[in-house]
């Protein structure tokens, strides 16, 4: 058997080199990387004998990673590897035996101008209370776009940020504001146990990753945190600001009767921005953006639980800053940089 160290840096340099998005291993399955949305198998290698993959899952997991992965036969982590590589590493079970998914992570937090992130919401992030979400799908760089966001404050004021992540993907260097970084499991017990601290401290910005289990008994907490001092980023899985809202109504219902909800979010939402990702024509990825203002008609929709409405305020608000999804993704198609046929 192939020493694991060698293994892994060899093919992690190797995809590395390619500009993979991400590389896959599976016992008895030669490594497979994705390049511009086409998995292929990596040229020169062999299948991946169940030793050897086991061998890598020992070599990057602490102990207590490795008890989460036995007791749920699944566990997010994020590494450095390689060297001065940074992954986001998927380990799960599947056929009796594991798997790990390898993601590459830009170790340089982009800007809001790198990922061509609309102005309006450049604006929005200079308020200091009230809740921003990023939606979107798996994989649409909510996590790239929430990191531009949280630096763009560090670059730009001073204040003290909190981002509270499961795990910790994007590392911050201190600029203008105090940093503190802590992932859950780790460093906190719960996103729960994060934002009760949160209140209780002076903190002027918090970023959260997606919250994948309780989402409804956190979400309360969060509310009353950006209803205070303080500005809420909240990364979320939804295709669309309608359905952010939805689910978001649905989890203050945990805690509130349906209008005292409404009335909640309807006050503090500062906007909604919703991305999917495509890849170019040529290489890389184009970002298409919703963006919803919450401004008095978003709002008394909200209040009103008229959510099948947004997308007509959405559509007729481009004055204010309003983009819809459709108008955002025929113009990436009629500039050239997607093609029509991958949509």
């Amino acid at each position: 058997m192939e020493v694991v160290s060698i293994f892994l840096n060899r093919i992690l340099l190797a995809g590395k080199k390619k500009r993979v998005a991400s590389l896959h291993l599976s016992a008895g399955q030669v490594p497979i990387v994705r390049i511009h949305n086409k998995l292929e198998e990596l040229e020169g290698e062999d299948k991946v004998e169940n030793d050897l993959l086991m061998g890598i899952i020992k070599s990057i997991l602490l102990e207590d990673e490795l008890a989460v992965l036995g007791e749920k036969k699944e566990v997010v982590i994020s590494r450095d590897l390689a060297g001065e590589l940074r992954f986001r590493i998927n380990i799960f079970k599947q056929k009796s035996s594991y798997a790990i998914s390898f993601y590459y992570v830009n170790k340089k937090v982009k800007t809001i101008k790198e990922i061509k992130l609309p102005d309006i919401i450049s604006r929005i992030i200079n308020q200091r209370s009230g809740l921003l979400v990023v939606a979107g799908s798996y994989g649409a760089g909510k996590t790239t776009t929430c990191g531009a966001l949280v630096e763009e404050i560090n670059t730009r004021r001073g204040g003290h940020i909190v981002t509270i992540e499961d795990p910790i993907e994007n590392i911050f260097v201190r600029q203008k504001s105090l940093i503190e970084q802590r992932q859950i499991g780790r460093d906190v017990r719960t996103f729960d146990d994060a934002l009760k601290y949160c209140l209780r401290d002076d903190v002027d910005t918090v970023y959260l990753s997606e919250i994948r289990n309780n989402f409804t008994h956190a979400f309360p907490l969060l509310v009353e945190l950006a209803s205070g001092n303080s500005l809420v980023i909240l990364e979320i899985n939804a295709p669309s600001s309608i359905q952010v809202i939805e689910k978001l109504i649905n989890a203050l219902e945990s805690k509130y009767n349906e209008e005292a909800a409404r009335f909640m979010l309807a006050d503090t939402l500062l906007a909604v921005v919703v991305q999917r990702s495509f890849f170019k024509k040529s290489t890389g990825k184009a970002m298409a953006y919703e963006v919803m203002i919450n401004n008095s008609a978003i709002q008394s929709l909200i209040r009103e639980g008229r959510f099948f409405q947004l997308d007509n305020i959405i559509q007729t608000s481009r004055k204010e800053g309003m983009i819809s999804m459709s108008k955002s993704i025929d113009d990436l198609i009629d500039s050239g940089i997607i093609n029509e046929e991958d949509i």
